[in-house]
């Protein structure tokens, strides 16, 4: 539960809190890289474990916390996605990061409505992204109608 004090938190004092604390992963998202593991990690590609690691809210931050970690600050470009961190952390790398991921409880409702949203606003931002030339070109066309 929370405190007192951290319910007054601004987003500067969550950010260094949340920062320094572990990140568990969803149980199934385990299950299913180990799997595909077994499988033979010269069969399994990021583009495959990429809906994975994106239906994973907690294992697309860890993801992207090691792809970021190795990451020079002077050279490269910041990695925002979660194929971007697959594709820098590679398969096994992501293995070795699940192997060792603390598990959360899979019970919890709050949990599963947390999931649900950032899993539905990571969709709706990369869709936008898309999309948004094409909608800004056709706004411009709607409004000189």
């Amino acid at each position: 539960m929370l405190t007192d004090n951290q319910k007054k938190w601004q987003i500067e004092q969550w950010t260094a809190f949340l920062s320094a604390q572990e990140v568990p992963i969803m149980p199934r998202s385990k299950l299913l890289i180990q799997c595909m593991a077994e499988q033979g990690a010269e069969t399994v590609g990021a583009r495959e474990l990429t809906p994975i690691v994106t239906g994973d809210p907690f294992l697309a931050l860890r993801s992207l916390r090691h792809a970021e970690s190795g990451r020079s600050r002077t050279l490269g470009r910041e990695t925002t996605t979660p194929l971007a961190s697959l594709m820098k952390i590679g398969v096994e790398g992501l293995c070795h990061l699940v192997e060792k991921a603390p598990l959360c409880d899979d019970f919890c409702v709050g949990l599963c409505h947390c999931e649900f949203s950032s899993t539905t606003a990571s969709y709706i931002a990369r869709s936008w992204h898309r999309t948004g030339p094409t909608f800004h070109r056709m706004k411009s066309h709607w409004l000189r109608c």
